[in-house]
């Protein structure tokens, strides 16, 4: 994924995920071959639900680019979003859930408490 003139995500790179009990969101902090940090991709889905053999969510199209300073941000797969509504993949329920979740992400980053600090000074790769 090129965002600007730059390469943040593709394949190679290395992602450190987290996701939130009760969040329509996840947050990945993305690092380049180099092990270079690159910024924060959010993904919209459902809260994670754990069963015995493992988890499960599902993905609500929206996702969110944080760039490294965690002040700017792009939208992305708004396209997506569409299709899955107009496809019913996802009904209007989840949808209002998905936007929801997306302006609350926005919000964070333009009140400049964005990614949560355990977020942030997570290192290990």
């Amino acid at each position: 994924m090129i965002i600007g003139n730059k390469t943040v995500l593709e394949k190679g790179f290395s992602a450190i995920f987290f996701e939130f009990k009760r969040k329509y969101y996840g947050i990945a902090k993305i690092y380049n071959r180099k092990k270079e940090f690159t910024g924060y991709y959010c993904n919209i889905n459902t809260p994670v639900k754990r069963f015995e053999n493992g988890y499960q969510t599902k993905d609500l199209f929206w996702d969110l680019w944080v760039y490294p300073d965690g002040k700017k941000f792009t939208i992305l797969d708004e396209d997506e979003f569409e299709d899955a509504l107009k496809e019913n993949w996802i009904d209007e329920k989840l949808a209002q859930k998905a936007k929801k979740s997306l302006e609350q992400i926005i919000n964070i980053v333009k009140n400049d408490k964005f990614p949560p600090k355990f977020v942030k000074d997570y290192e290990e790769l």
